[in-house]
């Protein structure tokens, strides 16, 4: 249902604005039939149609022309479906298909293969996305794909508008379900039948055999640790980041995926007189400070996520992304308290506290760690929690690190209810209208819902709408669950003010699942060079519906006219503003709003983006608190403050203990105010 009408500003009246999923069951059964219905038929047609072809040589042409197709199919990326609507995917497949088989008929035998590998390859990603989205077991779907034609037309399993993704050129990667490589080998096979007969047959398969085995022991390579080496391919992959803007020479780096390769790292980088430095993903790379003389450790821990449903708990091996975590934790009716994406990886983000989606009602993320799994400097691999080493377990969650290298975490999980989640974008001029009504909004809003406020430039990248790209827009996104008030409730509400304020361009909130959450803040997939700067703002109450007036007056006069890409105003308060019993360092965040700019590089340089950014901050810095997330701190030269000053003897008393001789103090985060810095 759009929200382009003005509602009044009810809660009964706005939570009926939210659209709703339709309920799983026999929709989502006829669903999963037809999208195994349709892989099996886009396989089969790509095979048979081979047959049509009137010569070897155009044979062979197509076959040339299957490949180029299927080339550019995958290098759209194998997701390029997810959350856009299946069914529109797989029509345009089908429709292509359908255009292969007339040019074969018209004897345009190029033409047909291109559109052939164009329709088969798509066809099939989308329709095994859509199978999985339904979450019927395979077996199940196929045998109803036998009997079940007319659910073509039947609902999806998540209806209503997705907030927009960034679709890049990927590697060519299928599916999690390999069904995609059938329908590529099934091409290849009937064209080398077709236009060589059994030897050439025979060939591609041995072909394929070797290409499997060597990918078989390139992936058993890949699931090994490596030594420390100063260069070579394994160095390369241990310095690789997610942020571009930094480049990571250490003089050892290695990639570790078990406890005892841990172990064997820190004495080797110990035996050479290096210090120890550690990342998993690199979305704070910018944070390291110089690495000369160190050794830096990849953890990849080589574990599965597991889940206690039961206990509600998840264990995470270091290395993992939240999007590694997320569906397998939806799965059992939970979610955790991530963060605004699903590439951050889970150790860095909740030990430096973690500002999560669904913060106003989970509050800061690290505390929701029940352990944490470490290796210390004396090679000793400890699991800590508020029994063990209560005082380590207290400094980890926020202290800033050079503790250890940490192994994996678990953490507690919650039932969020029903989720409402969404994106809404708005031109620039009606700025002010709609950033004081969610100023107001923000003032008196329940815990249940967080959300924020930004002006963004979206880059012309396939998946985001291309009218919205290459100038400021102002969005609000965010995500509602059931908490001090039911889900629709909060964002209903919020929506209805928001609109009485000023019509949307584009508006997708909605009922979803979890899966969605981890896409509502529309974070790219890429870092490329850029600056940044964060604070917290509003030292008084988040309740104080002035001071949220004037930090938003102050935001939009620097930002409207700025040639920041991202300036955001992160709504704090809830449960973020308050410390529960047992917390970590950082239990809590000090402030109304998260204050974060970020601006590339560009032509223009790294100068001119840092005083883009300056300019931005002297509009704002009058509302300072003097503290910042430090999940969201990650330049090293920028001023940052991650807890008071009387917790610093604390944390170093900690750190001193564990560390005694300093292995691991390069690896202390800004912010951490440390005097082993």
């Amino acid at each position: 249902m759009s929200i382009s009408t003005v509602a009044p500003p009810r809660p009964a009246a706005a939570a009926a604005a939210v659209p709703t999923a339709p309920t799983l069951g026999r929709a989502a059964r006829f669903s999963a039939a037809t999208a195994s219905l349709l892989v099996i038929g886009a396989t089969g047609v790509a095979v048979s149609s081979v047959a049509v072809a009137p010569s070897v040589g155009a044979a062979i042409a197509d076959g040339a022309g299957a490949a180029l197709g299927s080339a550019l199919a995958l290098m759209q990326g194998a997701h390029a479906s997810d959350r856009r609507g299946r069914r529109r995917f797989v029509l345009s497949g089908l429709v292509l298909l359908g255009a292969a088989l007339l040019a074969h008929v018209a004897s345009i035998p190029f033409l047909a293969g291109l559109l052939l590998g164009i329709g088969a390859v798509m066809t099939v990603m989308a329709a095994t996305g859509w199978l999985e989205d339904s979450g019927e077991p395979r077996d199940a779907s196929a045998v109803l794909s036998l009997v079940v034609v007319a659910a073509a037309v039947s609902v999806e399993t998540v209806s209503g508008r997705r907030t927009p993704v960034f679709v890049l050129p990927t590697r060519p990667h299928l599916s999690s379900r390999p069904v995609a490589a059938v329908v590529l080998a099934a091409l290849a096979a009937s064209f080398a039948l077709r236009s060589g007969g059994v030897p050439a047959l025979v060939a591609l398969l041995v072909v394929l055999a070797v290409a499997i085995t060597v990918g078989a022991l390139r992936a058993r390579r890949r699931v090994q640790s490596t030594p420390l080496a100063d260069r070579g391919r394994s160095y390369d992959k241990a310095v690789a980041v997610f942020d571009a803007t930094v480049a990571l020479r250490p003089e050892l780096a290695a990639t570790v995926r078990s406890v005892d390769d841990v172990r064997e790292a820190i004495e080797s980088a110990r035996a050479r007189g290096l210090v120890v430095a550690m990342h998993t993903t690199g979305h704070a790379a910018a944070g390291l400070a110089d690495l000369s003389g160190s050794a830096l450790v990849k953890v990849a821990i080589d574990e599965p996520v597991t889940v206690d449903a039961e206990r509600r708990t998840v264990r995470i091996p270091a290395g993992r992304a939240w999007g590694d975590v997320v569906p397998l934790v939806a799965a059992h009716g939970l979610a955790v308290p991530h963060g605004s994406s699903s590439r951050v990886g889970v150790v860095g983000y909740l030990t430096r506290g973690g500002l999560s989606a669904y913060g106003r009602h989970t509050g800061v993320a690290a505390n929701a760690i029940e352990s944490i799994e470490l290796v210390t400097a004396d090679g000793e691999h400890r699991r800590v929690d508020r029994d063990h080493d209560p005082e380590l377990f207290w400094a980890l969650r926020g202290g800033g690190g050079g503790f250890g290298v940490v192994t994996a975490v678990t953490v507690r999980a919650f039932v969020p209810g029903e989720i409402v989640t969404g994106t809404t974008i708005w031109e620039v001029s009606d700025a002010e209208a709609v950033a004081h009504a969610w100023a107001e909004w923000s003032a008196e809003a329940p815990s249940a819902i967080t959300t924020s406020l930004r002006v963004l430039t979206i880059p012309p990248i396939p998946g985001m709408p291309f009218s919205l790209t290459r100038r400021p827009v102002l969005v609000v996104d965010g995500t509602a669950v059931d908490g001090d008030v039911r889900a629709r409730e909060a964002a209903g509400e919020m929506l209805a003010r928001l609109r009485a304020a000023a019509t949307p361009r584009l508006a997708t909130w909605r009922v979803a699942d979890q899966n969605e959450v981890p896409h509502t803040h529309m974070d790219a997939p890429f870092a490329p060079a850029h600056s940044s700067a964060h604070a917290l703002l509003g030292a008084a109450s988040p309740s104080d519906a002035d001071q949220a007036h004037g930090i938003v007056a102050d935001f939009l006069r620097a930002t409207t006219d700025s040639s920041v890409l991202i300036s955001e105003l992160r709504q704090l308060g809830g449960a973020l503003a308050e410390r529960p019993d047992g917390a970590g360092v950082v239990g809590h965040y000090r402030g109304a709003f998260g204050w974060l700019n970020l601006t590339l590089h560009g032509k223009p340089g790294r100068d001119a983006a840092e005083a883009a950014i300056d300019a931005q901050w002297a509009q704002v810095e009058r509302w300072r608190t003097g503290y910042t997330a430090p999940t969201l701190a990650s330049e090293r030269h920028r001023a940052a403050r991650s807890f008071p000053d009387g917790d610093i003897a604390g944390v170093d008393a900690v750190r001193a203990r564990v560390d005694a001789e300093g292995l691991f103090r390069i690896d202390v985060a800004p912010g951490a105010h440390s005097r082993l810095i």
